[in-house]
């Protein structure tokens, strides 16, 4: 009788020491899970903003390339008022 009871205590502690590794494991695991859902939280408004960045750049880039034309259409125009006060002077 006593040689049972010890086998069953010291299944018992067995058991404790399992159950509690089993806790800590799944703790873990919770805190994995957190972690791998705040990276997809961070991945996914780093995508968002990189698409909002990359429309930015192709507006600016547009405006950009208009300017250009806008500017090279005053300088051919400046050209040519200058060539005729020139003519007049003349």
């Amino acid at each position: 009788y006593d040689r049972v009871l010890l086998m069953l205590l010291q299944g018992f502690e067995d058991l404790k020491e399992k159950e509690d590794e089993l806790l800590l494991l799944r703790k873990r695991l919770e805190h994995v899970i957190e972690e791998s859902a705040e990276k997809d939280r961070v991945q996914a408004n780093d995508s968002k903003l990189i698409m909002q960045l990359s429309k930015k750049l192709e507006t600016l880039l547009m405006d950009n390339e208009d300017l250009r034309d806008q500017n090279d259409r005053l300088n051919t125009r400046l050209i040519a008022a200058e060539c005729e006060k020139m003519n007049m002077m003349s």
